[in-house]
């Protein structure tokens, strides 16, 4: 190749330690799914306040970083204390999760249509993340952003976004709560 173009920070430099010729590209969404995103980010500025805080764990578990994270997310969420929080999963294969669920504050919704997910997107306070060190970026991300929805994420999973706005890095369970409490 000529060159190599990457959506991720931490790739491009990766790609450059071994002298590939590269160019960091940043993901934006095709114009079609911006359109779907901002008319989300509309009907959120007509929403009511939610009485509990509703924060959306979103992802494939059939990719293996996003499974993993998912199953570590969950067991942060069994572990922490916060209350007036309801955290819905929701993605394709995330039935699978089930028996790592231990508390009433997760709501397994798998699986989601369109019609669902744009629900989900409209009513929710927040989308959490965790990913472990990988590569490659979470194009879903800059999705959210142009949404207007928050972002909470760990630190390993933010490496391409840390100028963004609407975005909450946490590295420990007690900064994950604080944040939570302040979204």
């Amino acid at each position: 190749c000529d060159t190599v173009f990457a959506i991720s920070r931490m790739d491009n430099q990766l790609l450059a330690v071994f002298e590939i010729n590269t160019e960091y590209f940043p993901y934006n969404p095709p114009i079609a799914a911006q359109d779907f995103l901002l008319k989300i980010a509309a009907e959120r500025k007509k929403r009511k306040p939610n009485t509990t805080k509703k924060i959306l764990i979103i992802g494939t578990v059939h990719n293996p970083p996003t499974r993993q994270g998912m199953e570590i997310l969950i067991k942060k969420i069994n572990d922490i204390q916060v209350d007036m929080v309801e955290f819905s999963i929701c993605g394709y294969g995330t039935n699978q999760l089930a028996p790592l669920i231990k508390t009433s504050k997760i709501i397994l919704r798998g699986e989601l249509s369109q019609e669902e997910l744009e629900r989900e997107m409209v009513n929710a306070d927040a989308m959490l993340i965790y990913q472990p060190p990988t590569t490659g970026v979470l194009t879903r991300i800059m999705e959210f952003l142009i949404a207007d929805i928050p972002i909470v994420i760990n630190v390993e999973a933010a490496h391409s976004h840390y100028e963004m706005q609407n975005f909450h890095i946490y590295s420990t369970n007690e900064e994950l709560v604080k944040i939570l409490k302040e979204i």
